[in-house]
């Protein structure tokens, strides 16, 4: 395992690519990442294949300004070998669990005008309504427990009931899709494989998810209703839309990656809350005034 030292003698040798690197508290890698950032912009690590069981060399980004310059420049840095994933996979592999993100242009830019087309001001407002309406439930089922954890009751459930809602996947499927996220999700983790190898697992929860877009794109193609799948399967005269092929890659990428990121966002979030309350009381007496700027300090 690749190591960056630092000059501190009360510090233990990092290892970015270490997954006991991440579950260390955030004052902690906080403290570490300013240390790398000091190093320069990049920093050269190894992680864990879980497929391979060999190492993955790659560079961790430290520096807000290399971040930014890496993505305005498309055309130098490639997103079609694997963007979102240290460990090497096929070109197939990374578009089933990446989308158009795990793309390059041209094919990125069409996809993604399909996309974006397809989040019309009225579609935009239902999943608004949609968004306010799943906070109320999940918020009066919590209040309705009393003593809860807050990522089973808020954090878990708020941004995949959403999901789920948006595109038209049927509440009885819940269980399934957070299943199946978790496996895609967990990295390897033990805890989501049920005994199964890596591979055969992540496999076969993009297969489950695959399976059941499908099936709800099928019956969209039939009876079209206000969901963002309808409006994925079905266009005017003329416009391109997502092939069978496509979609469920797509639903996969909105599934893992809208989830995760909401998810963990409001769990640090609240967190952070607790552990600052002038700031969070700060919030409270000014919700309208401060719910961007802190939404935009929360959010990664």
């Amino acid at each position: 395992m690749t190591t960056a030292t630092t000059d501190r003698p009360d510090r233990a040798p990092m290892e970015i690519g270490d997954p006991m690197f991440w579950r260390r508290s955030l004052d902690a890698r906080m403290a570490d990442f300013a240390v790398l950032r000091e190093q320069g912009p990049f920093v050269r690590a190894e992680a864990e294949n879980p497929l391979t069981g060999v190492p993955d060399v790659f560079y961790a980004v430290t520096r807000y300004a290399e971040l930014v310059e890496i993505s305005r420049h498309p055309e130098d840095y490639c997103s079609g070998q694997g963007s979102t994933s240290i460990m090497d996979m096929p070109a197939e592999a990374a578009e089933f669990f990446g989308s158009f993100i795990g793309m390059d242009d041209p094919r990125h830019a069409r996809q993604r005008g399909i996309v974006s087309r397809s989040f019309t001001p009225r579609q935009l407002q239902g999943v608004l309504d949609s968004v306010e309406a799943i906070c109320a439930e999940v918020i009066d089922d919590m209040c309705e427990q009393g003593e809860v954890d807050l990522v089973q009751a808020i954090s878990q459930p708020f941004p995949l009931l959403v999901i789920c809602d948006m595109m038209g996947i049927p509440r009885s499927e819940f269980q399934t899709v957070l299943d199946a996220t978790n496996v895609i999700l967990g990295s390897g983790d033990p805890d989501f494989l049920g005994g199964k190898e890596v591979g055969d697992a992540l496999l076969e929860a993009g297969i489950t998810l695959a399976g059941l877009m499908n099936e709800v794109a099928e019956a969209r193609r039939a009876n079209p209703t206000d969901d963002l799948t309808s409006a994925l399967v079905h266009t005017d005269v003329g416009e391109d839309l997502l092939a069978p092929h496509e979609l469920a890659p797509f639903f996969i990428l909105l599934a893992v990656a809208g989830n995760d990121t909401t998810r963990n966002a409001t769990t640090i979030g609240m967190h952070l809350l607790s552990q600052n309350p002038d700031q969070r009381a700060l919030w409270q007496a000014d919700l309208e005034g401060l719910s961007a700027t802190a939404v935009d300090e929360i959010v990664p």
